[in-house]
């Protein structure tokens, strides 16, 4: 396990980074704390100290309750002059992002750990798809794309390409939507395409069931 440091724990980030291949020895001496970035890699990782990135598989990162699994990843220090400035990740294969907000999966996702802060995250795939975890919302809430782009921080989808976003009856396809999840709102994007935004209403089958599929 590797917990991200902060800009004071710098001077030891490369033998910290590098004994995330060990594991179990590092998750047995450390305890993360609630907001930590947490990184595992049970299927091995390897690190190059001479270009500052890191391979690994099977690997999940946690902070809080954000939770990312992915069959292999990378992670590559960013740096302005001599200091880091954030880490680079990207993961690819049965890519599955989980907060108490949201579910989100897709083939690839690509992110940036600033001030070890995960906030914002792009996944393409085919399709990518969210699903709305709000457990008091009376109706599903859910949507695909192949380009989907999550504010974790406001709690915004923002779906790109050939998109579909249902909420509750209601299924909207356009070119970009955006889908608040707080709100359990959707509207169109802020970009120009030549599919106009279709809104299709659902009728419900004979046992009262929406007939809409995940």
């Amino acid at each position: 396990m590797y917990v991200a440091p902060s800009v004071l724990d710098r001077a030891a980030r490369p033998l910290l980074v590098l004994c995330a291949c060990l594991g179990a020895a590092v998750a047995a001496s450390q305890e993360a704390e609630p907001e930590d970035l947490v990184v595992e890699a049970p299927g091995g990782a390897r690190y190059n100290g001479a270009t500052g990135r890191m391979e690994m598989t099977q690997l999940s990162i946690t902070q809080g309750d954000l939770s990312i699994t992915a069959d292999r990843g990378s992670a590559l220090e960013i740096h302005d002059g001599e200091a880091e400035v954030g880490i680079d990740y990207r993961l690819e294969g049965n890519v599955r992002l989980e907060s108490a907000l949201a579910r989100i999966t897709g083939d690839v996702a690509e992110f940036v750990a600033r001030d070890g802060r995960l906030e914002r995250f792009v996944l393409s795939g085919d399709p990518a798809r969210f699903e709305d975890l709000d457990a008091e919302r009376s109706g599903q809430a859910f949507g695909e794309a192949g380009r989907l782009l999550y504010d974790a921080a406001a709690g915004v989808v923002t779906l790109e390409g050939e998109v579909r976003v249902v909420v509750g009856p209601n299924e909207f396809r356009g070119c970009d939507l955006v889908y608040d999840l707080g709100a359990e709102e959707v509207s169109s994007g802020e970009s120009e395409c030549e599919q106009p935004l279709q809104i299709i209403r659902t009728a419900p089958d004979a046992n009262g069931n929406g007939r809409q599929e995940r």
